[in-house]
C-alpha cells in the first residue's frame, strides 16, 4: 500500500478512467493523485517540481503518446516511478517497458485496462518503496579503479574463475562447469563483472582476460581429472581474440602443458562488438574445433550472432541467453521464439544450452520444448573452486545407478517417524527426517535423495512450488490429497509422483524406478 506522503500522477485522455482510477488508487491509501489527460501537463507539472513518485501512463494518448512521454521524461532527468497503462498487446507493453528501461528510467510494471484493484496494489508495491523523487538526476556510476589496477590484477590472478555448473536438462546430472570471471581487490572487496570487463575490453586487454581465466581452468581441470572428475569447462573468449592466427596453438600449447585434453574445453564466443576479421575468426576457430575444442556461440539472440555465423562456424552448443528463458511461460511470441531455437539446434546436431533457470516450472518447460543442457540458480550459483567440490560431493541428480537405497536424510513433510508409510520400505537404511513444514525442510543442509509429502498436511500449492526449486532433483512423492483427482495432474506438473496410503510393493518399485534403482529381486 502506498504510503500517505506519496503523490501518483496518472496520465490518460479518457477522463471517466481517470476518475475510476483515482478512487481504486485513494482506496489503497494514496492520498494525493494528480489527473492529466495531456502528456504535456503532465510535464509541466513535473518540472515545476511536483513530489510525484509514480507515473502511471495511459500509451495511446493524442499529442504525444507513451514512448515519446517516455523519452521526454528522460531527457529532462525526471525519475519517478513509471507504470505503463493500456489495452495494447502483451509484447507491445513489454517492448515500451523495455525501452523505458533502456532510457534509464525506473519502469515498475505495466497493467493492462480495464485494471483491476489487486493488480494494482500490486504494481504499486514495486513502485513506491524505492522510487526516486522527480527531478533527482540518474547517479553517475562511480569508479573505483583504473586501467592500470586491472593490468595488475591480470598479472596477480586477482581475477579468478568461479564455476557455476551445467547440468543435462532430463536427469540433472553434471556435465560440465562455465568459468565466470570474478575481481577480488586486494582489501577482499568483488569487483562486478559488469564494471571491469567493458573497461578492460575498452583498454585492449581481453586477450590478457583468456589467458589469466584459460591458465586457471586448465589447472583446475587437471585437479578434477586426478579427482576422476570427466567435466568440461568453458571460458569464454571475446571475438577480439579471435583474429590472432596463433590463437588455436595457444590454446593447444596450455592444454597440453597441464595434461588437459582439449575436449575438456569449451570456448564460448562472446560477442561485445562485431568481428574484427572474419577471415581470420573463420581460420582459427575451425582450426580449434578441428583440434578436439568445443564451441559455443554465447548468449543467441542477442547482440551480434547471427544465424549466419551458425552457418559458416563449426559451433557445437547454442547458449540462449536468460532473458529468454525469464520471460517463458508469460509472452506467447517468447514461447514460440524459444520452440524454434530449440528445434533449430537439434536441426544443426549441436546442444542447446539454457542459462538463467531459476524455477522448476522453467526447467519443466524446457524440458518439454527439448533443451540440452540447463545453467542457473536452480542448480547453483556461481561458486570458488573449494565450494564446487563440497557442491559436487552434495549433489544429488535423483538417479543412484545401483545403490542401495537412497542416501540420508529423506524427508518427510508431514510425515512422522512413526508413520506407516516407511513400514513397507525395501531399505533398511531408510530413516526419514520428519519435517512439519518447508521452513523446517530448508533447515536441512544435505540434499535428500527422496522426498515424501502428505498433500493432507501441506496442501499450499505455492509451497510445493518452493519445494521443488529448493531440491529440483530428489525423487518427490506426493501422498493421499483430495479425493477429486487432482493429485495426479499436480504430480504431472511438479515431476513427481502421487500415491495413496499404504504404500504396497508396487508403489516402492515405483519409487525405486524414480531414483534409478534396480526393481530386481523386490516383491
Amino acid at each position: 500500500m502506498a504510503g500517505s506522503d506519496d503523490t501518483v500522477l496518472v496520465v490518460d485522455d479518457d477522463p471517466l478512467f481517470l476518475e475510476i482510477l483515482g478512487q481504486q488508487l485513494e482506496s489503497l491509501g494514496v492520498r494525493r493523485v494528480l489527473k492529466a489527460e495531456r502528456a504535456e501537463q503532465a510535464l509541466a507539472w513535473l518540472q515545476a517540481g511536483e513530489p510525484v513518485r509514480t507515473v502511471i501512463t495511459d500509451l495511446s494518448m493524442p499529442e504525444v503518446d507513451g514512448p515519446r512521454f517516455l523519452h521526454q521524461l528522460a531527457d529532462v532527468g525526471l525519475r519517478p516511478s513509471v507504470v505503463l497503462i493500456s489495452a495494447a498487446r502483451p509484447d507491445i507493453l513489454h517492448s515500451i517497458q523495455a525501452l523505458g528501461q533502456s532510457l534509464g528510467l525506473r519502469m515498475a510494471g505495466s497493467l493492462q485496462k480495464p485494471v483491476t484493484l489487486a493488480a494494482l496494489e500490486e504494481v504499486l508495491a514495486v513502485a513506491t518503496p524505492a522510487a526516486v523523487p522527480a527531478r533527482a538526476p540518474a547517479p553517475a556510476p562511480v569508479r573505483s579503479f583504473e586501467v592500470e589496477d586491472l593490468r595488475l590484477a591480470l598479472q596477480r590472478r586477482d581475477i579468478r574463475p568461479w564455476y557455476q555448473p551445467k547440468v543435462d536438462a532430463q536427469q540433472l546430472r553434471l556435465v560440465g562447469v562455465e568459468a565466470l570471471a570474478r575481481w577480488f581487490r586486494p582489501d577482499g572487496r568483488m569487483v562486478s563483472p559488469a564494471d571491469f570487463v567493458p573497461v578492460l575490453e575498452e583498454a585492449g586487454l581481453s586477450w590478457e582476460l583468456f589467458l589469466c581465466m584459460l591458465e586457471q581452468v586448465l589447472a583446475d581441470l587437471a585437479a578434477w581429472q586426478a579427482l576422476g572428475w570427466q567435466l568440461k569447462a568453458a571460458v569464454n573468449l571475446s571475438m577480439d581474440c579471435t583474429d590472432r592466427l596463433d590463437l588455436p596453438e595457444q590454446i593447444a600449447d596450455r592444454a597440453a602443458a597441464a595434461g588437459v585434453p582439449l575436449t575438456q574445453l569449451t570456448l564460448e564466443v562472446t560477442e561485445s562488438r562485431l568481428m574484427n576479421d572474419r577471415v581470420a575468426a573463420l581460420e582459427t576457430l575451425s582450426r580449434l574445433s578441428l583440434m578436439g575444442a568445443t564451441l559455443s556461440i554465447d548468449d543467441f539472440g542477442t547482440g551480434y550472432s547471427s544465424l549466419a555465423q551458425l552457418a559458416d562456424l563449426p559451433f557445437g552448443e547454442l547458449k540462449v541467453d536468460a532473458s529468454f528463458v525469464r520471460r517463458m511461460g508469460q509472452d506467447r511470441k517468447m514461447d514460440r521464439i524459444l520452440q524454434t531455437l530449440m528445434a533449430f539446434g537439434r536441426g544443426l546436431g549441436i546442444s542447446v544450452v539454457a542459462e538463467g533457470v531459476e524455477h522448476y516450472r522453467q526447467l519443466q518447460g524446457l524440458r518439454a520444448l527439448g533443451a540440452s543442457i540447463i545453467q542457473g540458480y536452480l542448480v547453483a550459483r556461481p561458486m570458488p573452486e573449494a565450494a564446487l567440490r563440497a557442491w559436487v560431493s552434495a549433489w544429488q541428480p535423483g538417479l543412484l545407478e545401483g545403490s542401495e537405497g537412497p542416501r540420508l536424510p529423506v524427508l518427510g513433510l508431514g510425515v512422522g517417524r512413526t508413520d506407516e508409510v516407511w513400514e513397507g520400505s525395501p531399505w533398511s537404511t531408510l530413516v526419514p527426517e520428519s519435517c512439519p513444514d518447508l521452513a523446517a525442510a530448508r533447515a536441512v543442509s544435505a540434499g535428500p535423495d527422496l522426498i515424501f509429502v502428505s498433500l493432507d498436511a501441506v496442501p499450499d500449492e505455492a509451497q510445493l512450488w518452493a519445494l521443488r526449486d529448493r531440491w529440483p532433483a530428489a525423487c518427490l512423492v506426493l501422498l493421499d490429497g483430495p479425493d477429486d483427482g487432482s493429485a495426479p495432474f499436480l504430480a504431472l506438473e511438479l515431476g513427481a509422483l502421487a500415491l495413496r496410503q499404504p504404500l504396497l510393493p508396487a508403489h516402492w518399485r515405483r519409487i525405486a524406478q524414480g531414483l534409478g534403482l534396480s526393481v530386481q529381486g523386490m516383491s
